[in-house]
C-alpha cells in the first residue's frame, strides 16, 4: 500500500522531469568575432579584439602563476609525512 502510494506521488514530478530532460536543447549560439557576453547572454558588448581584453586583464590582475609557483615551495615536514 505505501510502495504504491508513493509511487502515485512521484510519478507526476518524476514524468514533467522526463519530459523536460527530452525536450532541453542547447540553446547557446557562437558569438561573433570580437564581441563578448555575460553568463544571461543579455549583454553581447564588442571588445574590439580578445588579444585587448587579455592584456587588460593581465594589467588589473597580474599574469597568472604557472601552477608550479603557485602551490610554493614543499616543506620538508609536509614529505616527512608522507
Amino acid at each position: 500500500m505505501g510502495l504504491v502510494l508513493l509511487a502515485a506521488v512521484l510519478a507526476k514530478p518524476l514524468s514533467h522531469l522526463l519530459y523536460t530532460v527530452s525536450r532541453d536543447a542547447n540553446g547557446l549560439e557562437d558569438l561573433p568575432p570580437d564581441y563578448m557576453d555575460d553568463a544571461s547572454r543579455l549583454n553581447l558588448t564588442k571588445i574590439g579584439s580578445p588579444e585587448l581584453f587579455k592584456n587588460h586583464f593581465y594589467l588589473k590582475y597580474g599574469k597568472p602563476a604557472e601552477p608550479t609557483e603557485a602551490a610554493g615551495p614543499q616543506s620538508e615536514k609536509s614529505d616527512a609525512r608522507r
